[in-house]
């Protein structure tokens, strides 16, 4: 493995840890409410989180912050 894929892969770990931190923690939240609503949130969180992950697999340059001022 070379010098220049350990960031990538170490930024990619990260990023599907927290995306199963962030899961885990709402878990109890979404068993509480109808089906569609957990789905429906989910799905948004994954819309919210791609660009994140395109920056963290090292798939685009710079980091995505369009969320943080909308």
């Amino acid at each position: 493995m070379n010098a220049a894929a350990q960031p990538k892969n170490q930024m990619t770990k990260v990023f599907w840890f927290g995306m199963g931190a962030l899961l885990l923690g709402n878990r109890k939240g979404l068993l509480h409410v109808a089906p569609q609503t957990a789905i429906g949130a989910i799905l948004i969180g994954i819309a919210c989180m791609f660009p994140m992950y395109l920056w963290c697999a090292n798939k685009v340059k710079g980091m995505p912050i369009s969320h943080f001022f909308r």
